[in-house]
């Protein structure tokens, strides 16, 4: 059943998610630097050596290994990775390390979530990119996209008698305005939300939003795990085409 889900003025005073550092890739010698959750008092502790990394993916029950494309440059698949660490711990994968091997990112983890190896690594190499458009047509009016997003996060919200998940968006300070702008001139109307070109969203308009603050909720209301990832993919855009090696339990 497709989703429906509406727009909310909401006044939030809850602290936005608190992100570590992340740190970068390796260079094309194998010799990784590696971002971790798991265990550590230091949360973005950095191990240089790839022996390390094979001693710490021992403790993880899942691997995922993603290419980057033919040519990528360092730099490039640095940021990916740090994209993916940051998706992932919106997303509610803490228990975790990635790094980079060559070509390769290596994700290890462990969760208690149901989704399999390779439903993850799905979601994960998708890039996320949102628009937000006038109308319910693809080619409707562009009113903002992901450069105007700051990051977004999941929540449960008690604000009625039946609580339920939704999703955050925090717009950037420059973005405010335009929010306000297109929610003026939207009123009573519809604005749909695609991300990578899927229409996830089709909400009415029912408040003028001048806080730079939007609440996604569903009609059918989401899960905890899909408002996470929805979250998750919305303030992490993934700009490289990643493909699937492998996705597995080890």
């Amino acid at each position: 059943m497709k989703k429906t889900t509406k727009f909310a003025l909401y006044l939030l005073t809850a602290a936005m998610i608190a992100l570590p550092a992340l740190t970068g890739c390796s260079n094309n010698s194998g010799t990784s630097s590696q971002y971790s959750t798991a265990s550590t008092a230091d949360p973005s502790a950095v191990s240089d050596t790839a022996e390390s990394s094979d001693q710490e993916s021992s403790s993880y029950k899942y691997r995922i290994v993603l290419a980057t494309p033919d040519g990528t440059a360092d730099e490039a698949r640095s940021n990916a990775n740090e994209l993916l660490a940051k998706r992932m711990i919106i997303s509610g994968f803490d228990d975790k390390e990635i790094h980079c091997e060559n070509e390769n990112i290596i994700i290890s983890y462990n969760t208690d979530s149901s989704e399999t190896p390779e439903e993850t690594a799905k979601a994960l190499i998708k890039k996320g990119y949102v628009v937000f458009r006038s109308g319910t047509e693809q080619d409707g009016e562009a009113l903002l996209d992901s450069s105007d997003i700051q990051t977004a996060e999941a929540f449960l919200d008690g604000s009625t008698d039946t609580k339920q998940y939704a999703v955050k968006i925090i717009f950037k300070d420059e973005s405010k305005d335009k929010l306000k702008t297109a929610t003026e001139n939207n009123m009573n109307n519809t604005i749909s939300v695609w991300v990578d070109d899927q229409l996830i969203a089709s909400p009415v308009v029912n408040d003028v939003i001048s806080n730079g603050e939007l609440v996604l909720f569903s009609g059918t209301p989401y899960t905890e795990e899909e408002a996470a990832r929805l979250a998750g993919n919305i303030c992490c855009v993934i700009p490289l085409e990643l493909t699937i090696v492998s996705a597995e339990t080890i």
